[in-house]
C-alpha cells in the first residue's frame, strides 16, 4: 500500500532488456519502463557484473515511477521451463499437491528435485474433473532471479511463467467471448510463445527458439552488416524488404504456427479459435501482423491497449507480459 494506493508490480527479465510495470489495483491505473541489458544481440544474466547492472537499471525505473513498490512479480521464461494442463480428479489441496508432482514428473526431462514446481487452478475442460495449469523451472534459475532482485532492492512476491502474465493481461485489457479459445503470438527477443487461453485461463503453451535476435542475426549475415545496423535495418523496413533476408527464417515459423494450431485444435477438440493477438518486440517489425495473417489463415491483430492505458508508454507489445505479471491473480 503507497498512499492509499494498492499497488502490484511485474518484472519480465529477457535475454535482451527488463520490462516493469506497476498497476493500481482499485484505479486500474498502469505505469511501464523498459530498459536494454545487453546492447550487442544477447548477453548471459549470468555473466560477471549483469545482476549489478540489472539493480541500476531498476533503480533507474524506480526513479521515474510514482507506483514503485518493493514487492514484484517476477516472469519465468527460457528454454528449460515447461509448463502443461492435467485434469486430476476432485482432490483435497495436500493431495492434489502431491497428484501434480507425481504427474508433472512423467513429463518433464529434469529430475524433480531440481525444478520447482508451481501450479495454478483452471476451469477443467471436463465437469467431473478439477485441472490445474503447470509449470516447473530449474531452482538455479529461481536463484538466479531473487540474486536480481536483491541487487534492485527489490523482494520477490511470487514467481509465474511468463505466458500466465500474458493470459491475464489480454483478458483484463480486452472483453474477450469467455467460451472461446483464443491464440496469444508473443515474439521475442530470443523466442517465441504461443498460448491458447479461454475465459481468463491458460491452457497450452508452448516456446519456439525462434525470435528478433535470430531476425537481426539473419540480416546482419545476409548483408554484411554489424549488429547495430542489421538492427536498424530491421526496424525501419518493411517485411517484403526483407524477404531475400529472412525468407526460411519466416518460413520455419509459420510452419510452427501453423503445426502448433493444428496439435492445439486436435488434443483440445478445439473446431474454430477466436482472437489471434500479436505480441513482442518483433510484432513491430513494418508489415509482420499482414504477412502473417496470410500464412496462417486466421485473422490477426497486433495487440494494443483497450481497457489498460499506461501513462508513460508508447508501444504496447513490449509490456505485454510485465503488466500481465502486475495484474495480480
Amino acid at each position: 500500500m503507497i498512499f492509499g494506493k494498492r499497488v502490484e508490480a511485474g518484472l519480465d527479465i529477457g535475454s535482451y532488456a527488463l520490462h516493469w510495470a506497476a498497476c493500481d489495483s482499485r484505479t486500474l491505473s498502469t505505469e511501464v519502463c523498459s530498459k536494454p541489458l545487453f546492447l550487442q544481440g544477447m548477453g548471459d544474466l549470468r555473466a560477471p557484473g549483469v545482476v549489478d547492472r540489472v539493480g541500476a537499471l531498476l533503480k533507474e525505473c524506480e526513479s521515474l515511477s510514482k507506483l514503485w513498490t518493493k514487492q514484484v512479480v517476477v516472469g519465468v521464461q527460457g528454454t528449460q521451463v515447461v509448463s502443461g494442463y492435467l485434469e486430476l480428479p476432485s482432490l483435497e489441496e495436500s493431495e492434489k499437491e502431491m497428484a501434480v508432482i507425481s504427474s508433472v514428473s512423467r513429463e518433464i526431462p529434469f529430475p524433480v528435485h531440481t525444478m520447482d514446481i508451481v501450479h495454478l487452478p483452471v476451469k477443467s475442460l471436463n465437469a467431473d474433473q478439477s485441472a490445474v495449469f503447470y509449470s516447473a523451472w530449474p531452482k538455479e534459475q529461481s536463484h538466479l532471479l531473487e540474486k536480481i532482485c536483491r541487487a534492485g532492492e527489490l523482494k520477490i512476491k511470487r514467481m509465474e511463467v511468463t505466458g500466465i502474465g500474458l493470459t491475464r493481461e489480454v483478458f483484463r485489457n480486452h472483453a474477450l467471448d469467455p467460451e472461446q479459445f483464443h491464440f496469444l503470438i508473443n515474439i521475442g527477443h530470443e523466442m517465441t510463445h504461443l498460448l491458447f487461453v479461454r475465459g481468463g485461463y491458460p491452457y497450452y503453451l508452448r516456446d519456439i527458439a525462434i525470435g528478433g535476435k535470430h531476425m537481426t542475426e539473419a540480416i546482419a549475415l545476409r548483408n554484411g552488416l554489424s549488429w547495430s545496423e542489421a538492427q536498424s535495418k530491421k526496424e525501419n523496413s518493411e517485411i517484403g524488404e526483407l524477404s531475400s533476408s529472412l525468407g526460411s527464417l519466416l518460413s520455419e515459423l509459420v510452419f510452427e504456427f501453423r503445426r502448433t494450431i493444428d496439435y492445439f485444435q486436435r488434443r483440445f477438440q478445439v473446431q474454430s479459435l477466436g482472437q489471434i493477438f500479436l505480441s513482442g518486440g518483433s510484432a513491430l517489425l513494418g508489415g509482420l501482423p499482414d504477412w502473417l495473417e496470410s500464412r496462417i489463415g486466421h485473422p490477426l491483430q497486433v495487440d494494443s491497449w483497450n481497457n489498460l492505458m499506461p501513462k508513460n508508454n508508447s508501444s504496447p507489445a513490449l509490456y505485454k507480459a510485465a503488466l500481465g505479471l502486475a495484474l495480480g491473480k
